[in-house]
């Protein structure tokens, strides 16, 4: 009895933690910290891996991304940092070529329609920056992108005309237009797809290595208490960290899933916040046949009567992409069919896949050995795939997101206004958030929490 007294008091003194700084979530945002001279912190990961949504695994040999995929709007001033770190590490993938596409219905029939994608690129995206602003500048409040596009003109009724907007559309934000808020729209830029053997999150190398023996793995937030001069966190394996000042960059889903206890409870603007911008669904599907037997173009799209069934294929057999024989076919579903695909097992996937495709392409197409897809929306620590505001969230929503309680701070990609959803919004919210953080640390004036400020260093 005395040694198992013994033994208990000894795992609640070791089960305690002080630091000046403690991270939750080892994703982009959250190991921002070495750049800013900050030395006693922890950072708290729940999985059994660092990264987050950036994660590659091997795939019938084969590297390839569960999450982040694309390196995104590389033309834009604000993708300077990630421009940069693509060229220094020479990660391997392919420029985007989204004309390089054909379209097929269900029976297989080449549909491509040059005209409508004209009409689509002319009438729609050259011209909804101005829309959008005209709007703006009478005073007219968000409204669903679907009701945009058709008081733009765009009335998609056609199976072809229906993919097309789920590649230009859904393929992006993850939802369907009806969902969508037209405020958010925008023209698409240039992008990056990696492919490359070491992975996607080995561009941010210089980043976490350094910080690997401040990282905890497998330890999963159970409560966060915070105070006017302190924080604790407590995890499910009984252990208790107290720390000046914490980072919380979990995700919006996980934010507004009540796992996690916040005491005293979050006030009713942040949690109206959270619900503003949840978690959308996009599914990658990866399939490994003997041989290659698709159409021989970048983007294959399938113009189902049903929108949004298998509307997009992927030859990753191809230059720049997975090596040459890699025989991988890549589809994409989003939103509710996402879901639905993610609740079903492997198995009955396939088949379904199997019997689209045979459709298209001929019974007499090989059967894949292999399948693999993450299920991103069952996936405790991310709660889906990323961030997408609902129609009407200002941008006082993406501030009261991003706004600290006492020395609870909070960064991730949902806090950007500008940037959610992508590696630019997790790196520059984690890095001004770190800088705050530092600034109050190191005892030196506070930061502005205006991300300008950081845009001009970088």
């Amino acid at each position: 009895i005395i040694y198992l007294l013994f033994l208990s008091t000894t795992i609640s003194v070791e089960s305690k933690h002080k630091a000046k700084v403690l991270v939750l979530g080892a994703g982009l945002s959250g190991v921002i910290l070495i750049d800013n001279n900050i030395t006693d912190f922890y950072v708290i990961e729940g999985r059994e891996y660092i990264g987050g949504r950036i994660h590659d695994i091997q795939f019938e040999g084969l590297t390839i991304e569960t999450g982040a995929n694309w390196l995104h709007l590389l033309d834009d001033e604000d993708s300077a940092p990630l421009t940069k770190r693509k060229e220094e590490t020479s990660i391997g993938g392919v420029w985007c070529n989204y004309s390089d596409v054909i379209m097929r219905d269900e029976n297989g029939r080449d549909i491509t329609d040059w005209e409508i994608v004209r009409r689509f690129d002319v009438e729609i995206e050259k011209k909804l920056e101005n829309f959008q602003k005209a709007r703006k500048d009478n005073n007219l409040p968000d409204i669903p992108a679907r009701v945009g596009l058709q008081l733009m003109g765009w009335k998609s009724r056609q199976p072809i005309e229906k993919v097309l907007e789920y590649s230009r559309l859904d393929f992006e934000h993850a939802k369907p237009p009806e969902l969508v808020s037209f405020y958010q729209l925008f023209s698409r830029g240039r992008d990056f797809f990696v492919s490359d053997s070491r992975g996607l999150w080995s561009l941010y190398e210089d980043l976490y290595i350094p910080l690997e023996k401040h990282i905890l793995l497998r330890e999963t937030v159970e409560k966060i208490s915070y105070f006017s001069d302190s924080v604790e966190v407590q995890t499910k394996r009984n252990k208790t960290f107290v720390a000046d000042y914490v980072l919380c960059t979990f995700s919006s889903g996980v934010l507004a899933s009540d796992t996690i206890t916040f005491d005293p409870p979050l006030p009713e603007w942040k949690q109206e916040a959270i619900y503003k911008n949840p978690m959308s669904v996009y599914t990658k599907i990866f399939l490994k046949f003997p041989r290659k037997f698709w159409d021989d173009h970048e983007y294959i799209l399938h113009a189902s009567k049903t929108r949004g069934y298998f509307p997009i294929l992927q030859d990753l057999d191809r230059p720049g992409m997975l090596p040459s024989g890699s025989g991988i076919l890549l589809i994409t579903v989003t939103g509710d069919e996402g879901r639905r695909i993610e609740k079903q097992t492997d198995e009955e996937t396939k088949a379904e896949i199997m019997t689209t495709l045979k459709k298209i392409y001929g019974e007499e197409i090989p059967n894949p050995s292999a399948i693999f897809y993450h299920r991103w929306s069952k996936d405790e620590f991310a709660q889906g795939s990323y961030s997408e505001p609902v129609v009407g969230t200002t941008s006082q929503d993406f501030k009261n997101l991003g706004r600290k309680l006492g020395r609870l701070y909070f960064a991730g990609e949902a806090t950007s206004e500008e940037w959610y959803g992508y590696l630019q919004g997790a790196y520059l919210s984690g890095k001004e958030k770190a800088q705050i953080i530092a600034g109050n640390v190191n005892d030196v004036p506070p930061l502005t929490d205006s991300l300008l400020d950081i845009h001009e260093e970088l």
